[in-house]
């Protein structure tokens, strides 16, 4: 049992992860001890019919020092969101 599935059975009594269909996308930074690669792993698993893509978000890449857990919204990491915002167009051009 994982991250995600800790709460199974008891503080999550439904859920329908498996009956999502829709592409998904998980940027992480690497610097981030919260959602680091063995817990996406994780989330992406306990959605087997979502076809997902992860990518690594390395600080040193975009000129940053650290991004840790929340700061991808920041403004100030705004180099950060054309990174998402690409693989949001993509999608949009192929459906």
């Amino acid at each position: 049992m994982g991250y995600v599935e800790v709460g199974f059975g008891t503080t999550v009594h439904a859920h329908l992860y498996s009956e999502l269909t829709l592409p998904s996308f998980w940027a992480y930074a690497t610097d981030d001890a919260i959602a680091n690669i063995q817990n996406v792993e994780d989330m992406v698993r306990v959605s087997p019919n979502s076809k997902s893509e992860i990518k690594a978000l390395h600080p040193r890449d975009y000129g940053y020092s650290d991004i840790g857990h929340m700061q991808f919204f920041s403004s100030r990491r705004k180099k950060l969101w054309p990174v998402a915002l690409e693989w949001l167009n993509t999608k949009s051009l192929e459906g």
